[in-house]
């Protein structure tokens, strides 16, 4: 059985067109699915947990087995709609997830090489023998002014503190994001509101204190982000080293440049050309402390959280069962 989990207004309802035409090629291929259609935010979340237990109750009453070894979760959306999926399971979530990219940046797809179009997407998941990879998961804590609040999330993709979330920000509540999604041209929204906070958007100073001992001094930090994968918001690959499987995070430091080389910089990580960004560095690690001087904007997988001045990042090492 397939477990389909579909945001239809993924890319600006997208998703749900893409949705009908996969549903044609199941029924026309007789395939075992079900589909559940997310209603609200963190409803993929919500799904995710059902079906664990579905799968447990499955393993402790074999005659009447609902949800168990052969099947799989298929999300449909985009990198956020899939985050909330990983949010949502367990830590022995035993179903297999697999994933087809309707959204605006797709950024986990990118990363991991899995087919962009939705029907050799679903012609993947469809194969008798499948490869299921077992990948890492990062996971940051976030804390504000209060130390004793703080917020653990997930994330699969990258997690980050600075310009990259003022721009997911500024995306939530964007109409240029659904006016490109209509067009079929999302990964521009992220460009035309990216130029724009590439002036607007608060920088900070702090450290970043690695676990091996080594302390990142952060001034007039840009952004800092964490990675699991390459690239982020729509394409930019700010990791280029990040390695899913190796139980390692990337971190990309952006500090102590002016604005315009800052631009210079993001323009290079898109386009991939002219040598190593000026004012970007790059450390590997299992995990690290951010501690800054002043609250930042922070995202999970381009999900925001609000404003925060700790976070505390880590990777769990080969978490996630994955169809690849």
């Amino acid at each position: 059985m397939i477990y389909f989990i579909v945001n239809p207004k993924a890319a600006s309802g997208k998703a749900l067109k893409i949705w009908h035409s996969l549903e044609r090629m199941l029924r026309e291929r007789h395939a075992d699915y079900q589909v559940f259609m997310t209603e609200h935010r963190s409803h993929a979340s919500e799904l995710a947990g059902t079906l664990a237990h579905l799968s447990a109750d499955a393993e402790r009453d074999e005659k009447h087995k609902r949800c168990g070894a052969e099947d799989i979760v298929a999300v449909l959306g985009g990198d956020g709609t899939l985050n909330e999926v990983v949010q949502g399971m367990p830590a022995d979530f035993p179903i297999p997830i697999a994933y087809i990219p309707a959204g605006s940046g797709n950024d986990f797809s990118r990363g991991m090489g899995l087919p962009a179009d939705f029907r050799e997407a679903l012609n993947h998941i469809l194969k008798t023998e499948r490869t299921v990879r077992m990948l890492d998961c990062g996971t940051a804590v976030f804390r504000g002014s209060d130390d004793r609040q703080s917020m653990t999330r997930r994330f699969v993709v990258s997690s980050g503190a600075g310009y990259d979330a003022a721009v997911c920000t500024r995306l939530f509540h964007s109409k240029l994001k659904k006016l490109c999604n209509m067009l079929r041209i999302g990964k521009l929204s992220y460009v035309g509101v990216g130029a724009a906070q590439i002036l607007a958007h608060r920088r900070g100073s702090g450290k970043l204190c690695l676990d091996d001992g080594r302390v990142i001094p952060l001034d007039k930090l840009s952004f800092l982000s964490a990675h699991i994968l390459p690239y982020e918001g729509g394409g930019f690959c700010f990791a280029p080293e990040a390695d899913p499987e190796d139980g390692m995070l990337t971190f990309c430091v952006v500090s102590d440049i002016s604005r315009l080389r800052f631009a210079v910089a993001l323009i290079q990580t898109m386009i991939g050309i002219g040598g190593t960004p000026a004012g970007m560095s790059w450390y590997q690690c299992r995990g690290g402390e951010v501690i800054l001087n002043r609250e930042l904007p922070v995202h999970a997988d381009g999900e925001v959280y609000g404003d925060v001045r700790r976070i505390r990042f880590s990777c769990e090492h080969r978490k996630i069962p994955f169809i690849c």
